[in-house]
């Protein structure tokens, strides 16, 4: 069994500012080696600042494109239900995204997923959690499969990536 451990590395999303100049900036300094180990980038988003909808999902557009663009690798968006309903008008423009979604319901799955996903990637199902090591609460993941193989996903020592 691998002991290793992946990493990755998430944007909290500014909408007010340029998503070109923050892709850049994410790309070149968290994942410019975008090396073993490594997830997919990850795009947190989940503040419209009181922007119209409209403004965010074009924001959110040439964010994503420019990171991949830059990376050679699909983002993964990382958001909550209620923020992607209300903000994001529920848009289905990024169903080809992997979800990352947090979603503290209690339930032994997330959903019903906004959106049009038809499935997560990741589910962030506490913010409360307790992990020995980690002094305090700390937030609390699963990997579902969808993308498959979780060390060919996380870019992991043998597998590379293209």
């Amino acid at each position: 069994m691998d002991s290793s451990v992946s990493r990755g590395a998430y944007h909290y999303a500014d909408v007010r500012q340029s998503p070109e100049a923050q892709a850049a900036f994410y790309s070149a300094i968290v994942l410019g080696i975008n090396g073993p180990g490594d997830l997919p980038p990850v795009l947190d988003l989940e503040d419209a600042k009181g922007l119209p909808a409209g403004q965010v999902i074009d924001w959110t557009h040439r964010y994503l494109n420019t990171v991949q663009a830059l990376t050679g690798r699909q983002p993964i968006i990382y958001t909550y239900p209620n923020f992607w309903r209300t903000q994001m008008a529920n848009t289905t423009e990024f169903n080809h995204y992997p979800l990352w979604i947090a979603d503290y319901n209690g339930q032994n799955a997330p959903g019903p997923l906004p959106g049009g996903w038809s499935n997560w990637t990741f589910w962030q199902y506490t913010s409360t959690g307790r992990i020995p090591g980690i002094t305090g609460n700390t937030d609390i993941n699963v990997y579902s499969g969808a993308q498959g193989d979780f060390d060919r996903y996380a870019n992991s020592v043998g597998f590379g990536s293209s």
